[in-house]
């Protein structure tokens, strides 16, 4: 049942109670769509840029912040690990800084090398595999015995894959 009738339509101050109904109306909607396109952003977010709170994440745009994220999913959010391997004592993945310009002769003598002498199975690590700090697990862990699962899902007797262990 309408609020007004086809006869009232056409009539100026039924005119405004419509526009005024339908400024309400895309004001909630404004109000509802901004914290979801902040959740949507937020979903994307891992340890180095998880303070930020932007609808469109800085790494779209930004490469610097890109490579951070690389570099800390490539090494699973191990920050000993990307210090053992280049040799370097960051104490964040916020702090480090992509090459300025990789030397070409450095490239080549490592492609040949693969090409030559590829390198044993135990020389590689699985990257983008592990992540404990992203993923908020306090809670779980303390639920089901310290991260293992509850064995009615049959997954009692895996372990996380990590390079580490």
């Amino acid at each position: 049942m309408p609020i007004t009738s086809k006869a009232t339509y056409h009539h100026p101050k039924t005119r405004i109670l419509h526009g005024v109904i339908y400024l309400a109306l895309i004001a909630g909607a404004i109000t509802m769509l901004y914290p979801f396109l902040l959740m949507l952003g937020g979903s994307t977010l891992s340890g180095v840029d998880a303070r930020e709170t932007r609808v469109i994440p800085t790494y779209w745009r930004d490469d610097t912040m890109l490579y951070r994220k690389h570099i800390e999913g490539l090494f699973n959010e191990s920050l000993d690990m990307m210090n053992v391997a280049y040799q370097d004592s960051l104490s964040s993945f916020e702090r480090i800084e992509p090459p300025a310009r990789p030397n070409p002769k450095l490239v080549a003598e490592w492609l040949t090398f693969l090409r030559t002498e590829p390198p044993p199975p135990y020389a590689s690590c699985l990257g983008y595999v592990y992540t404990p700090l992203s993923l908020p697990r306090r809670h779980l862990r303390q639920r089901h015995r310290n991260g293992q699962p509850p064995a009615r899902f049959g997954l009692h007797q895996l372990e996380c894959l990590r390079c580490d262990a």
